[in-house]
């Protein structure tokens, strides 16, 4: 690591030369040993371990709000798949119909069978059901 810090390399290219430095194979090298070596390249090591933790620590923030808004985005989209969803003109048989015909009716334990049902707990296993159905259709090619 040589030279006085750049101030306008990215973080990533600055971790890469602080990494690059850190990580040579120096046997019996003690942590003031570093801190003597960056002195002498004219750098503040305390002042370099506070940009490493404040870059990570934005790097980390970054990454969360983005995990945040993809989050987000999949809970909107699963929610417009299930709006759309709109089974309310079925009646009773046609609903059972299609519960039966989906095969997937052995998944779910249920403590009432399909003939006990009310037309609307029928109604909401057949949603369900539609909507799992769905999911695997609609999924982004990157999750498959």
């Amino acid at each position: 690591m040589s030279g006085k810090p750049n101030h306008n390399e990215s973080a990533s290219e600055f971790l890469d030369r602080l990494a690059g430095f850190l990580w040579q194979e120096r046997e019996g090298e003690t942590t003031e040993d570093i801190c003597r070596e960056l002195r002498e390249e004219g750098l503040d090591p305390e002042r370099m371990q506070a940009r490493v933790r404040g870059l990570i620590a934005r790097v980390s923030e970054e990454r969360r709000l983005a995990w945040m808004a993809t989050a987000k985005q999949e809970i909107r989209q699963a929610q417009a798949r299930r709006n759309r969803l709109d089974l309310s003109s079925l009646d009773r048989t046609q609903l059972l119909s299609r519960i039966q015909a989906s095969g997937q009716i052995a998944a779910r334990g249920l403590d009432t069978s399909l003939e006990e049902m009310g037309e609307a707990e029928l109604r909401e296993l057949c949603e369900e059901i539609e909507w799992a159905t769905n999911l695997d259709e609609e999924a982004p090619s990157s999750d498959r």
